[in-house]
């Protein structure tokens, strides 16, 4: 997914938001990982934790015939998005879904955070 697609969406969704758009399920998760393939979520970046970038993942349902994704998946697309950065763990993580369509997706699932190392 482009850098580009990403941003406009996260701008979009939030004028989305601030317009009574339908978002369901804006959570933070407390789930954690044992697997080194991907980064922990923790609720808050631990003393010594150094900033790596914010991460913000979208899983678009292109056409209501395609299978829609779920918050659970975005979580784990997370996860491994950060640990590829070099991330040991994601902070202030909240994710749901976008039920109301856009010009590229019918529904979304989406989940962000700020990846850091260390802590």
């Amino acid at each position: 997914m482009s850098r580009m697609f990403v941003r406009a969406a996260t701008v979009f969704l939030s004028l989305g938001a601030l317009a009574g758009c339908s978002s369901v399920g804006l959570t933070p998760p407390s789930a954690t990982t044992t697997n080194p393939r991907e980064a922990a979520i923790v609720d808050s970046i631990p003393p010594g934790g150094k900033v790596i970038s914010d991460i913000n993942i979208e899983l678009c349902q292109a056409t209501p015939g395609d299978k829609p994704h779920t918050a659970d998946e975005a979580l784990h697309a997370l996860k491994i998005s950060a640990a590829q950065k070099g991330a040991t763990g994601v902070a202030n993580v909240t994710s749901g879904l976008v039920t109301t369509p856009t010009p590229k997706c019918y529904t979304m699932a989406q989940a962000m955070g700020i990846a850091f190392n260390g802590g």
